[in-house]
């Protein structure tokens, strides 16, 4: 059947639409499958008569009669056109002594509900299953969801939550329930309101992160809230110091700050209203200037050089830093003329030396007047290390260069090379790469196998080139096995031949 009016598009002229492919499968006498096209407003234009003229009430009446006109009833494997973009509305009925099972084939994966819709964007093929009631103990497995914050069981408190199947995606929210075929997996999730945040899963699901259940069995997933956390923000200089933040114990009012978060860009989150107590640490070789806090907060965290702790009353967000002076320092930049050469690091004898960068080049500060020892490790056999360059004042000991050379513009040891810190330095590994090919010393070699003879034979080997050798031959004799690696011909042949 095909079901696909034309369209007019002139007064002169008419134009018939893309046509899509539906085919239904279903068996005989378990069922039937009701299929009715739903047509929106732009399809029906082209359907009615002075379309864009009618009344709500009378595009109404018009959309109803067209997609009356369009419904098929089939109880057997049937295929129809459609005109491209349509959606079509499948539902299945089972025939006595039998149950619905779902479709199969959809463009989502599977559906376990009577009625489903497919878009017609391309050509389509979904299976209705029915199944004898007889032999049927559970056919579909449900997933209930309760929302719960703070012990009340109530979605408008905290946020909301919802189910969608992998399936055709029905959604199911609290007070609810979503029917999914065993086995089949759903995904959970939750949304926050104002004021709040998420803050665990219990049933189904466990933790704080995703949440897909396989339904195996009725579950019931609960998805918790909490009143929305203040998130303390401490910035730190990584090369300086470090942060602690400790709750201020409200009986006493002091708190040790004994456990220093890592370096650098931290957040934590605090009861609403704790007090919490900061503490800077520093190393030998920065200067701690203060605590400061970008607010205009009556208690904002701001202190001199000689205070390194300030207490927080944490009723909102707050954002804090660590300020320290470094001392004067070098930039040491280091590279490899070919990247894909060499490995490159670098070490210094100084308490400041910190990386500012891993990545190509990478990059140091350090200490003014440290010496830093470069190195390059060769990570490919095709390159051969000439010399450092950028290196100007550094001093190699004398097995780091070559015999006679009194350069002060490089070393000539990939291993070791010395720098001397007296200014910003850029420092690049020279590397020459040659990728030349092996050669064979004997070209030719005619060996003559015979049916059925064991025979091992070592063909011609090369020598030469970059890296390791590995053969091939073509085409290996009928019967034989040929090893790569050792040019090795051996087993039995099955032809006579040379």
């Amino acid at each position: 059947m095909t079901i696909a009016p034309t369209v007019k598009v002139a007064a002169f002229g008419w134009v018939c639409p893309t046509l899509r492919t539906l085919k239904v499968r279903l068996a005989d006498d378990q069922g039937s499958v009701r299929i009715r096209p739903t047509l929106e407003d732009e399809q029906l234009a082209a359907l009615v008569e002075d379309w864009a003229t009618l009344t709500q009430e009378e595009k109404d009446s018009a959309r109803e009669g067209e997609e009356d006109t369009l419904v098929r009833t089939i109880v057997d494997t049937r295929t129809g056109d459609y005109a491209e973009g349509w959606d079509v509305t499948l539902t299945a009925t089972a025939q006595a002594r039998y149950t619905f099972m779902g479709w199969s084939d959809l463009p989502g994966g599977v559906a376990n509900f009577a009625e489903t819709t497919v878009a017609m964007s391309e050509d389509r093929e979904v299976t209705a299953n029915f199944a004898s009631t007889a032999s049927v103990t559970k056919p579909v497995e449900f997933l209930t969801l309760a929302v719960e914050t703070d012990g009340a069981t109530d979605d408008s408190v905290g946020g909301s939550v919802k189910a969608k199947g992998r399936g055709i995606g029905l959604e199911a929210t609290p007070d609810e329930r979503g029917a999914y075929f065993r086995g089949e997996m759903v995904d959970v999730t939750a949304a926050a309101k104002a004021g709040y945040e998420f803050s665990r899963w219990s049933g189904g699901c466990t933790g704080k992160g995703e949440c897909v259940v396989t339904m195996d069995a009725d579950t019931t997933v609960t998805a918790h809230f909490q009143e929305a956390r203040p998130r303390l923000r401490t910035i730190v200089d990584a090369a300086c110091g470090a942060v602690g933040a400790a709750i201020v114990p409200s009986s006493s009012g002091s708190a040790q700050a004994d456990e220093f978060l890592p370096p650098g860009v931290q957040d934590q989150t605090f009861a609403p209203g704790v007090t919490v107590r900061i503490t800077a640490s520093s190393t030998s070789t920065c200067t701690f200037t203060g605590l400061s806090e970008a607010t205009d907060l009556t208690d904002g965290c701001t202190t001199d050089a000689n205070t390194y702790t300030c207490d927080v009353r944490m009723t909102e967000d707050r954002e804090v830093t660590a300020n320290f002076t470094r001392p004067d320092t070098h930039t040491l930049t280091l590279s490899a003329s070919l990247p894909s050469c060499a490995e490159m690091n670098a070490v210094s004898d100084a308490s400041f030396f910190h990386r500012e960068n891993d990545t190509v080049p990478k990059e140091w500060s350090v200490l003014q007047g440290a010496s830093v020892t470069v190195t390059a490790t060769v990570a490919d056999v095709r390159c051969t290390f000439v010399r450092w360059t950028g290196v100007e004042s550094s001093a190699p000991s004398g097995a780091d260069r070559s015999a006679g050379d009194s350069s002060t513009n490089g070393c000539d040891n990939p291993s070791s090379c010395v720098v001397a810190m007296d200014a910003d330095r850029a420092v690049v590994a020279e590397f020459t790469y040659s990728d030349t090919a092996p050669a064979f010393a004997v070209e030719t070699d005619s060996q003559t196998f015979q049916v059925g003879v064991l025979k091992s034979v070592q063909l011609p080997q090369a020598s030469g080139g970059n890296g390791a050798l590995t053969y091939s031959l073509d085409p290996v004799p009928a019967g034989l096995e040929f090893d790569s690696e050792t040019a090795e011909l051996a087993r039995k042949a099955t032809t006579t031949g040379t």
